[in-house]
């Protein structure tokens, strides 16, 4: 029996947001799309799965955005952590303009936006790129992972994300399920 098991906090955005959620104190949305995103010279053209037929988000950072206007995103709520937890995602930063991609854990206790765990700044090509990265303990904190991507002077900076996954050491010790013989 093929029993497949869906994670929480994989997301390719196939289907719809996988339970992240856009920030309530930020001061505008990520956007979901499988088209390539409107300003020319921005953005990524498709998503990043092989054959570019999915979707993926990114922030859109022509008018009403003004410069350092920031877009965050909230993973689902994740176990607590005492081992080895790697964060994976693929990003794309094409644009004359582009700023910056943070990403941050932050325990559901606490307030404010957490710890800067990664970021990237300034144009990268454009192509899809692997981040993968190092998530902290959480000292038996269940904790969130943020996406928080911000305008640059212009128009010409989108920002995109796709494909987030989290390896197996993220999820704390599944129990053995003893299934009967007969």
């Amino acid at each position: 029996v093929n029993c497949p098991l869906t994670k929480t906090g994989f997301c390719n955005f196939e289907s719809d947001w996988c339970s992240y959620t856009q920030a309530a104190d930020d001061d505008f949305n990520w956007k979901r799309s499988r088209l390539a995103t409107p300003s020319i010279k921005t953005g990524p053209a498709t998503d990043h799965t092989p054959g570019g037929t999915g979707y993926y988000v990114y922030i859109e950072t022509s008018a009403p955005r003004v410069v350092s206007d920031k877009a965050r995103l909230n993973s689902p709520q994740m176990p607590a952590i005492s081992g080895n937890c790697r964060l994976r995602f693929f990003y794309h930063m094409h644009g004359a303009n582009v700023f910056v991609l943070k990403v941050y854990q932050k325990r559901t206790s606490d307030s404010g936006t957490g710890t800067l765990i990664w970021s990237m700044t300034n144009e990268q090509g454009n192509a899809w790129h692997r981040a993968n990265v190092a998530l902290r303990s959480t000292d038996k904190h269940n904790y969130i992972v943020v996406f928080e991507a911000s305008r640059g002077v212009s128009f010409r900076g989108d920002i995109a994300i796709d494909d987030i996954s989290f390896t197996t050491g993220c999820y704390g010790s599944v129990p053995s399920v003893n299934y009967p013989t007969k």
